[in-house]
């Protein structure tokens, strides 16, 4: 949904994502693989994402990322589907990237199956984000963007 949405407003723009939808081949142009499995390559794969998206950044084009590193899904503690706490190295990110900082929500929510998969295993969650991409097709989702950005210094 946001490659979609940045197709029409910011088509210069990367997103930086998990290595997993990376494969999907609609979404490779777009994003910028982070490996958050920690695999065996992992630490060199976000230092050269890391070092892309602040050449990026530099040129002038956008990067987008997600704050929690991974999708709203169901939390016990808050009895609710929320977003895990949003990780600072996105805060710290555009500090030292000095970018100018857009927020974008998107309303909607994730199959049943996907939020059990999830209580199972974390990484049943992203094995099922290509589903839950796929049965949105068609469907409309209310999006929405910060009228005013914030330059982080």
């Amino acid at each position: 949904m946001l490659a979609a949405v940045l197709d029409e407003l910011r088509p210069d723009v990367k997103i930086l994502a998990n290595s997993f939808l990376w494969s999907i081949e609609e979404l490779r142009k777009r994003c910028l693989p982070v490996d958050v499995f920690g695999g065996p390559d992992g630490a060199s794969t976000n230092l050269r994402c890391a070092r892309q998206a602040f050449e990026l950044l530099a040129k002038g084009h956008g990067i987008a990322m997600f704050p929690a590193g991974e999708v709203a899904h169901w939390r016990s503690e808050q009895r609710a589907v929320t977003d895990p706490p949003w990780n600072d190295a996105a805060a710290r990110f555009a500090l030292r990237a000095g970018a100018r900082v857009v927020l974008i929500y998107f309303a909607g929510d994730n199959s049943l199956a996907f939020q059990i998969a999830g209580l199972l295993h974390p990484r049943l969650r992203t094995v099922r984000l290509a589903g839950e991409l796929l049965n949105k097709r068609g469907s409309q989702v209310e999006v929405r963007i910060a009228r005013q950005s914030v330059r982080a210094s």
